[in-house]
């Protein structure tokens, strides 16, 4: 992409068709010209800031690390044990209103499912997606809520797997729900869930 930002309204036209494409039909087989054509917007003006669909995912999931980083916004790491699991919970709540709430959640059940491509490229912003987590298991390790057996990586992305199998069958429903109300009992399950399994793995055996 170039350097210049593309303006706000036509990068929600590109990102919009997009995900609407790439959802339908992976990545592989997602149109470049489809894309374009449902976006609106001349060829000319998309060539002239993306050179591919490749360029445009990366656009995209740009978008979304920045946008999920800054849910950690107010939180501190913990000084307890106790302070630990209270953080940990509310971590996974901030992430799955996110999820709910986000005009990407088409795109977020491929990052859950087995788009391997979508799944690959994500793979290169994990890292900074989840610096908060990976901050947050390392001081649980320091303060003896979790287990220092297996590496903050190795915690994390056990962490992860079970988040995203959960993840996706409840970011599916996304357009199932009838109100708010009915969200979040399902993100409140969801943390519920995730707070339990937590615990059993991340605690140090006696």
């Amino acid at each position: 992409m170039r350097e210049y930002k593309i303006s706000n309204d036509r990068k929600k036209s590109l990102m919009d068709s997009a995900i609407r494409e790439f959802a339908e039909r992976g990545f592989e087989k997602a149109s470049y010209n489809k894309i374009i054509e449902r976006s609106g917007l001349s060829k000319g003006t998309v060539y002239y800031y993306f050179e591919n669909k490749e360029s445009l995912l990366n656009m995209l999931l740009n978008e979304i690390t920045d946008q999920f980083i800054a849910i950690s916004d107010g939180l501190n790491l913990p000084d307890t044990k106790e302070e630990f699991w209270k953080i940990d919970s509310e971590y996974h709540r901030r992430a799955m209103n996110f999820f709910f709430e986000s005009p990407y959640s088409d795109l977020f059940y491929l990052l859950f499912s087995n788009d391997q491509t979508i799944n690959s490229k994500m793979s290169d912003f994990t890292e900074h997606m989840l610096s908060f987590r990976y901050r947050l298991i390392e001081r649980g390790q320091s303060l003896g809520a979790v287990r220092s057996d297996m590496s903050v990586e190795t915690i994390s992305k056990i962490i992860q797997e079970i988040g995203k199998v959960l993840s996706a069958s409840m970011i599916k429903k996304t357009g199932s729900f009838e109100n708010e109300s009915e969200m979040q009992n399902d993100v409140k399950k969801f943390v519920e869930v995730m707070r339990d399994l937590s615990i059993r793995i991340l605690t140090p055996s006696n």
